[in-house]
């Protein structure tokens, strides 16, 4: 496993800010494919995070209208963007 140095919880929140960003969007990138093959746990957690975006994806698209709107809704109200 790699060893990182100078980890703080900035640099911490602002890779994973970037990585769910990735995730979210479900492009993986080259630096992503790089970290998975160089640490396999971040890897698995990486392919995870993915399978999760898409089980979520089908999820909302199986929702009914009247859920889809208040899912909306409550989306907006916390002021998230999707």
């Amino acid at each position: 496993m790699p060893k990182y140095k100078n980890v703080n919880e900035s640099i911490v929140d602002k890779f994973l800010d970037k990585m769910f960003n990735v995730i979210a969007k479900r492009k993986l990138n080259k630096t992503l494919v790089d970290l998975g093959k160089k640490d396999p746990k971040l890897g698995k957690l990486i392919a995870q995070g993915l399978e999760n975006a898409k089980n979520v994806e089908k999820r909302l698209k199986q929702m009914s209208p009247e859920k889809k709107a208040a899912f909306d809704a409550y989306v907006k109200q916390k002021g998230y963007k999707i």
